[in-house]
């Protein structure tokens, strides 16, 4: 498991000059610069399947108004106050999602791969491991750039697909800010692109 961080709105240097050849009035189309954070924890097996991801947005409560749309991914959901992961956080998922999507019947040992980040540390969390027969491997502190199979392929996918998404957006209406609920969906959009199991196998074959 791994966590990336994306904002509602990408900054950056994309932008489309618009304006006729027989004029000199031009104006510019560019990305939605909201700063705010969002923080997706994903999960991947060895075989190529992805675990629904966990979606952290800031705030103090998730909104009614965050998800109105007919159709919103069958995603695990929460705030926090700064859109990371707290201890608290970390024990959801893997109690939520971890264990439920990695149960065997009759129970059998399992691995989990992770960073050694404080929320993954917890007294807690490691007794939680410990009753639910899961083995702990953390990586070597600054080594996921070759060790984290997530690093390795499926999120470099999903943050280019996910900006050229919110550039795409911005060519239809500069105005239009990304609000939570435009997010999710362009995430699934960008998540469908790079959490294929072709690329999880991709990032597990370059650790």
């Amino acid at each position: 498991m791994n966590e990336t961080g994306l904002t509602l709105g990408q900054c950056g240097s994309n932008r489309r000059v618009i304006g006729s050849s027989l004029t000199k009035r031009t104006y510019e189309k560019t990305p939605d610069a909201s700063r705010e954070w969002v923080t997706i924890v994903e999960g991947i097996s060895a075989v190529g399947v992805a675990l629904r991801p966990l979606v952290i947005f800031k705030g103090k409560s998730l909104q009614t108004s965050w998800f109105k749309r007919d159709s919103v991914p069958d995603w695990h959901y929460t705030p926090s106050e700064n859109a990371y992961t707290t201890n608290q956080i970390g024990l959801r998922w893997l109690k939520e999602t971890f264990l439920p999507a990695t149960a065997r019947n009759p129970p059998q040992t399992r691995v989990l791969i992770l960073d050694n980040q404080g929320s993954h540390t917890t007294t807690e969390f490691l007794f939680e491991c410990l009753q639910n027969q899961v083995e702990l491997y953390f990586l070597i502190p600054h080594t996921s750039h070759v060790c984290q199979p997530l690093d390795l392929c499926p999120f470099s996918i999903i943050k280019a697909k996910y900006k050229q998404l919110v550039v795409e957006l911005a060519h239809y209406d500069n105005a239009e800010k990304i609000k939570k609920i435009r997010f999710i969906e362009l995430y699934e959009q960008a998540r469908n692109e790079g959490l294929t199991q072709k690329n999880i196998l991709a990032g597990w074959r370059a650790t």
